[in-house]
């Protein structure tokens, strides 16, 4: 029965082929254990060893198909419409991350790692340093920051999901917490009207 049980992990594992379709989703799988099972990914992640199949404005569902994935990664807010349905529809499996907040991050998280025989033990250890840095900053003055996503148009971190909230947790305010949306794009005046101190975002977005 072990035997067995050791062949059925391994060829589950050998079976995975996934797409992923946000950076974040990209690094998490990454953590997980299953960054080796990609065979696509977003312009934005980086990969340049993996075809591109979605970026800011659209997901190529015919390139992703072709791909032939057991699965593919999402991001709650970044999925577009009908998207998810054209995917079941070949037999792709579509996994949704959940960013209203991040107890639903880590929670979908959890489930998306047990749906693919990863390991949640890295989410165990996210838990307790978020808990750590809150409790290290808690008492500090917030200081005025901008996350931005991209450059070219500038999109940052509105108000919703779970962006914000670590920006709130690691001593942070977040310049455009008065917009009520997971991303905005802005223009150049209004990053400059804001006037925040600390910019986040990849090399290529500064």
């Amino acid at each position: 029965k072990i035997l067995l049980l050791c062949l059925s992990t391994e060829v589950s594992a050998q079976a995975l082929r996934l797409v992923s379709l946000t950076p974040a989703i990209t690094q998490t799988l990454d953590a997980l254990g299953g960054g080796a099972y990609l065979v696509g990914a977003d312009q934005a992640s980086g990969r340049e060893d993996l075809p591109v199949i979605a970026d800011y404005r659209q997901i190529n569902v015919e390139a992703i198909i072709r791909l032939n994935p057991s699965h593919v990664i999402a991001w709650q807010d970044s999925l577009k419409p009908g998207v998810q349905t054209q995917l079941e529809r070949f037999e792709i499996k579509v996994l949704v991350s959940q960013t209203q907040s991040i107890e639903h991050w880590l929670a979908s998280s959890r489930q998306i790692a047990m749906e693919l025989g990863l390991s949640s033990d890295p989410i165990q250890a996210w838990e307790k340093e978020l808990a750590r840095i809150e409790s290290r900053y808690a008492q500090r003055q917030p200081i005025p920051t901008a996350w931005l996503f991209w450059d070219r148009p500038i999109m940052v971190a509105g108000n919703l999901g779970f962006t914000s909230e670590v920006m709130k947790i690691c001593g942070l305010q977040n310049a455009f917490e008065d917009i009520d949306l997971v991303t905005a794009t802005i223009d150049p005046e209004q990053l400059l009207r804001r006037s925040p101190q600390v910019l986040i975002g990849r090399t290529e977005t500064l």
